[in-house]
C-alpha cells in the first residue's frame, strides 16, 4: 500500500509542477495600467465587475508564448450604473501576467452600445490612452509605500482561470472579481 501512495503522490506532484492546472497568477507591475504605490490610490473611485476572455492562437501559459488576439466581455458597475462592454485586441507580444491581458483590454477602450467606459459612466478621461485614467492594483503589502504606515492590500485580479478549447490554440478565461481604479 505504501508504494501505491508514493506513486499517486508522485503523479499528483508531476501534474502540478507541469502546469496542467492552467492559470495565470497575478504578477504584474510593469504594465502601463498598473498602480504600484499607495499615493496613486488616494481618492481613486472603483469600478467593480467581471470579465469573460477568449485568447486566440496561444500555445498556453508555459513560457513566453505570444497570442494572436484577445477578445473580452466585461460586466462593470460604477456608482449605480451597470453596463456590458466588448473589446478585441491584437496582442503585441507574449502574455506574461493576468494584468498584461487586462491592460491590453483597457487600452483597447472597451465599448458598449451606449459608448465607451468614460461616456457610459461619466468619467472624465485624462489625455492619452485609457490606462492614464483607468488602473489596476497589484499592491499586496505596501506598508513602505504607505505614508500612514497601515498595510495596503489590494489586487485587481487574483488569477485568470484558463480552459483550452479542445483541438485548438484558443483559450477561455474568467475573471470573477475585477476592480478597476479611476484616478482623479
Amino acid at each position: 500500500m505504501s508504494i501505491m501512495k508514493l506513486i499517486v503522490t508522485a503523479v499528483t506532484m508531476a501534474v502540478v509542477i507541469s502546469g496542467l492546472a492552467a492559470e495565470i497568477h497575478a504578477a504584474g507591475g510593469g504594465e502601463s495600467c498598473v498602480v504600484t504605490t499607495f499615493a496613486d490610490l488616494k481618492n481613486a473611485a472603483k469600478i467593480k465587475g467581471s470579465a469573460a476572455i477568449t485568447i486566440s492562437g496561444w500555445a498556453g501559459p508555459t513560457g513566453l508564448n505570444p497570442a494572436q488576439s484577445v477578445a473580452a466581455t466585461l460586466t462593470l458597475t460604477f456608482k449605480n450604473t451597470t453596463a456590458i462592454f466588448q473589446a478585441t485586441n491584437n496582442i503585441p507580444g507574449p502574455i506574461v501576467s493576468a494584468e498584461d491581458v487586462m491592460c491590453n483590454i483597457i487600452n483597447r477602450d472597451p465599448s458598449s452600445t451606449s459608448g465607451d467606459i468614460f461616456t457610459v459612466f461619466g468619467i472624465p478621461q485624462k489625455p492619452g490612452p485609457p490606462s492614464n485614467t483607468l488602473k489596476l492594483c497589484v499592491i499586496t503589502n505596501a506598508s513602505s509605500n504607505n505614508p500612514s504606515g497601515q498595510p495596503v492590500l489590494c489586487q485587481s485580479i487574483d488569477q485568470l482561470d484558463l480552459s483550452q478549447i479542445p483541438g485548438t490554440l484558443n483559450w477561455t478565461a474568467i475573471v470573477d472579481k475585477l476592480t478597476i481604479y479611476v484616478l482623479p
